[in-house]
């Protein structure tokens, strides 16, 4: 891991929160200020395949908990490029320029998922028909969550995975 090159994005900010978090600052002032309060530490991690990614450790109760950050989305799978234009800008611009998914480390959830872990409802794969799935509605009042609507479909998120690691800054 010693020639890992970081994204400028990642470069740490005030209380050592990586810099880009600064700029969603307005859509996700709650998480912003819960990290500087509360965060212990950046660390470098590598992912299976090598591709380095954060794991951020912060403090809940007294008790230590740690989420994964992965690379930004460099592109939109295919399959969901005709309705990435629907999701909200802020949670876009967390994809496009921090995260691939930031997700509650030991569970691989809580989270923003990675886009390759998003699933149509309508595929079968949580037990809802594809009327149930079209019936479902996507409210806009809440940023940060895994169900996005689109007229001929609704799409979700399930779980990913991380190991290895090194302090950032």
């Amino acid at each position: 891991m010693a020639n890992i090159v970081l994204s400028p994005c990642w470069r740490p900010g005030r209380s050592g929160v990586p810099a880009a978090w600064f700029d969603l600052a307005d859509e996700a002032a709650q998480i912003l200020a819960f990290l500087t309060s509360s965060l212990q530490g950046v660390y470098v991690t590598s992912q299976r395949d090598g591709t380095p990614s954060l794991l951020y450790a912060y403090t809940v109760g007294g008790d230590l908990c740690l989420d994964h950050g992965r690379p930004r989305l460099e592109t939109v799978p295919r399959r969901f490029a005709s309705i990435w234009h629907r999701l909200p800008a802020p949670l876009r611009q967390f994809y496009e320029t921090l995260h691939n998914g930031w997700t509650f480390q030991p569970s691989n959830s809580m989270g923003p998922l990675p886009v390759e872990d998003w699933a149509f409802l309508s595929e079968d794969r949580f037990d809802i028909d594809a009327v149930t799935a079209r019936a479902m509605q996507w409210t806009a009042a809440g940023s940060w969550r895994s169900f996005i609507t689109a007229p001929e479909t609704t799409c979700a998120s399930t779980f990913p995975t991380t190991p290895a690691s090194r302090r950032l800054a």
